[in-house]
């Protein structure tokens, strides 16, 4: 059994809003505005692989993300010729999980460029809180653990 054909795509997130006939609708962020938004969500990783290239040798995390970031581009790549040639596709899982091992920004580039998995809802609300989890995840580390903390305290507390 062949999977359907995907529809045309157009690029989503991150998306502003725009009036149309007193209606608000979404429209994705172009330009300035992307790049803005792109380089917000690339802070706090960025200063955490700062910060833990102070520790190790700078190569190794650097050679890591040169391989996550080809593979989940060379991954979205097949996965858009298959979804064109009407083949069996590449397991969303898979693609969500080179996004987590911290390929999500090649796939936030990818997706804008390719037009490609940009529709589905489900898997754009994924991959946001695939992003969100990074930005978490770098804060934590950074502030040595400054939300577990406070949670932990509240929880004792309560």
């Amino acid at each position: 059994m062949k999977p359907k054909k995907s529809p045309s795509s157009q690029p989503s997130a991150p998306l502003d809003h725009k009036e149309t006939n007193g209606q608000k609708s979404l429209r994705p962020l172009n330009g300035w505005g992307a790049f803005l938004v792109f380089a917000l969500l690339l802070f706090l990783p960025a200063w955490l692989i700062v910060d833990i290239c102070q520790r190790i040798d700078w190569r190794y995390p650097l050679a890591y993300l040169v391989l996550i970031s080809i593979l989940t581009v060379t991954f979205y790549l097949i996965d858009k010729r298959k979804a064109r040639d009407n083949a069996w596709r590449i397991p969303e899982a898979n693609l969500h999980l080179f996004e987590f091992l911290g390929g999500w920004p090649a796939a936030l580039v990818t997706q804008r460029f390719l037009r490609h998995k940009t529709r589905k809802k489900r898997y754009q609300i994924v991959f946001w809180v695939i992003i969100i989890s990074h930005q978490i995840i770098a804060f934590e580390l950074l502030t040595g653990g400054r939300i577990t903390r406070s949670l932990s305290e509240a929880l004792k507390a309560a």
